[in-house]
């Protein structure tokens, strides 16, 4: 991930409780109001990775005050784990300012289950009224690596037995299965609101057939968790399987982000 703006908020989730309130102008200018005790926020969802360094930045002005500036609207990264929010400021002026966020993940970061949030508004102790623009996040550390979402090496034998081995930095594989000539995997998904695409990729490895090749997708499909098929491709027929291969086969897979 290198820099995401979204300008309109449109990728953006509402939340809102008690009196809070929460819009959005043609000018794609956000405003949040509500009353300590109240939410009313935009959160944005992303995937990271272990180690990364994130850097958040958007414009904001108060337009009324809760009457503290310790309890005022702010911007926040939420990392679900924690018990409490990981970083915040709040907004100081009547005046349009920039402000910033920089938080790096944890070490110990598990990918399968856990992401982190940035928040924009009033949360439970904040109260008032604020307005927002042109925000944007940036992976300052880390950028160009790419993180193996879920992988291993699935075998076939000619009874069409399936046995896993996952080699995951997680229990990233939730269920497989075969059915000639596709070997269905499913994974732990992705919130569409993060805007990352997990890729499949697979390889047949020297246990199969030399005449045997293997296709996965471009991309991981399915809702809460997600699933590709591995198709299996035999050459020397010009033509996919129809029955369980002729010797026993594996096939190693990844999944990328």
């Amino acid at each position: 991930m290198g820099v995401v703006i979204d300008r309109t908020w449109e990728t953006w989730e509402d939340t809102t409780s008690g009196g809070g309130s929460v819009s959005t102008n043609a000018s794609y200018t956000l405003e949040t109001s509500g009353g300590i005790g109240d939410q009313a926020y935009k959160r944005l969802t992303k995937v990271v990775k272990a180690g990364q360094t994130f850097r958040f930045r958007v414009e904001a002005r108060l337009l009324s005050t809760s009457g503290d500036t310790d309890t005022d609207a702010g911007i926040f990264i939420d990392y679900p784990s924690e018990t409490s929010l990981v970083a915040e400021q709040r907004i100081d002026s009547f005046e349009w300012k920039s402000y910033e966020l920089v938080y790096t993940v944890k070490e110990d970061h598990t990918p399968a289950s856990e992401s982190m949030s940035i928040v924009c508004g009033i949360v439970t102790d904040s109260g008032g009224s604020a307005e927002f623009r042109e925000p944007r996040m940036e992976a300052i550390e880390g950028v160009d690596n790419v993180s193996v979402w879920a992988s291993g090496t699935v075998t076939i034998d000619v009874a069409g037995n399936v046995v896993l081995e996952e080699r995951s930095p997680t229990n990233g594989v939730f269920a497989y299965s075969y059915a000639a000539p596709d070997l269905k995997i499913t994974v732990a998904g992705i919130d569409a609101k993060t805007g990352i695409d997990p890729v499949p990729v697979a390889y047949m490895t020297t246990a199969a057939p030399d005449s045997y090749l293997c296709k996965a997708p471009s991309k991981v499909t399915g809702g809460t968790n997600g699933q590709f098929n591995i198709k299996i491709f035999d050459v020397s027929t010009g033509a996919y399987l129809v029955g369980n291969p002729s010797a026993d086969t594996t096939v190693y897979f990844e999944v990328k982000y």
